[in-house]
């Protein structure tokens, strides 16, 4: 059982850096028009990871109560937000703090 936490926990750091990589990706175009987002490394290695994510949290399912896994995903707002501040120097203030713990709890 320990096994499948692991992979749950994973699954959910999987989603958060795919949305690190579509924001890495989405910065990276310069160009107007949709062909530039659909041929992105980043953004296409975002989809990628979801993919896997996805495969991983419906195993999960199998094993671990919804009303714990679908809470457990507010762990990734938190993942995101702390690389946000770190990868695009995006500010931590006040406001953000509480809206993340409004979301957590």
């Amino acid at each position: 059982m320990f096994l499948i936490y692991i992979l749950f926990l994973f699954s959910i750091l999987l989603g958060a850096i795919a949305q690190i990589m579509f924001k890495i990706g989405v910065s990276s175009v310069t160009k107007i028009g949709l062909c530039p987002y659909i041929i992105n490394f980043h953004i296409i290695g975002g989809f990628a990871l979801y993919g896997i994510s996805f495969v991983i949290w419906i195993w999960a399912l199998k094993f671990i109560d919804i009303s714990v896994a679908y809470p457990s995903v507010s762990l990734s707002f938190i993942i995101v937000m702390i690389a946000g501040r770190y990868l695009f120097g995006e500010e931590i203030n006040l406001m953000k703090i509480i809206a993340m713990l409004m979301i957590i709890l």
